[in-house]
Parts: C-alpha cells; structure tokens; sequence
C-alpha cells in the first residue's frame, strides 16, 4: 500500500524507551498527586478520557520499546501496563485519592488499543519488507 506507515521510521527504540518512561512517570505524578474532588471542575467528565489517552499512549511506546514481537510478548507488555494502573489504585488512598475500579478498567482498555495500534503497525511494515514491495 502506498503511503504506509512503518512505526520504525517514526519513532525509534530508544527514543520509545525513554517516551514510556517520561509518561510512566508523569502518570504516576498525577495519579498519586493528592487534590481536592473540586480541582477539575467540568472536566472532571473528561477523567476517564485522560486515563484512556494516558494509557494508550504508555501502551503503544511500551510495545514500540520491547524488542520482541509476538503474541506473549504482547500480552505481557499489556499485562505490565495494566499491573503499573492497577498498582496505583491499589496506593491512592493512601495519598488522599479514591480507589476506582472504572479506572482500572479503562486504563486496560487504553494500553491494549495502543499496543494493538503499535503492534499493527509494526507488523504491517514489517510484512511489507518480507514480500518486497515498493515504498519499504
């Protein structure tokens, strides 16, 4: 296909690495940052959105940063995100936050649609290279 995307030319190893390191930082920040239930305001409806993008996006540079590829490398990667979330929901109290199994649950939805997007993506660049079509 003309114009395909190969994750590799985009953002590389390394630079994944560091990328899912900065956002798992920055998630557990936030996560464990204690604030008051009015601190969002109106945006507090777009809470689970943000877990989603937050997730998705650790998910993806998770997957971009694992040098294997295949199924049990998949589901582990998925699996680790996930943990990290859930991890972090099991120490909210402790800091002044509610535990929220809405959370958890997005959180999961959000790394397995973006390591699902890496991992495509990477497989779909890498199987352009193995037929030796135009363009890879």
């Amino acid at each position: 296909m003309p114009g395909s995307i190969r994750i590799e030319k985009i953002v590389s190893r390394r630079l994944s690495r560091i990328l899912m390191v900065i956002l798992a930082l920055l998630v557990l920040a936030f996560s464990l940052t204690p604030r008051p239930a009015s601190f969002l305001g109106a945006l507090s409806a777009y809470d689970k959105l943000g877990h989603f993008i937050a997730y998705a996006a650790l998910g993806f540079f998770a997957v971009c940063a694992v040098d294997r590829r295949g199924l049990l490398s998949f589901a582990v990667t998925v699996a680790g995100c996930t943990a990290f979330g859930g991890l972090i929901e099991i120490v909210q109290p402790f800091v002044g936050r509610k535990r929220d199994l809405g959370d958890f649950l997005i959180n999961l939805a959000g790394a397995a649609i973006g390591a699902s997007i890496a991992a495509l993506l990477s497989r779909h660049g890498r199987s352009r290279e193995k037929r030796g079509a135009p363009g890879a």
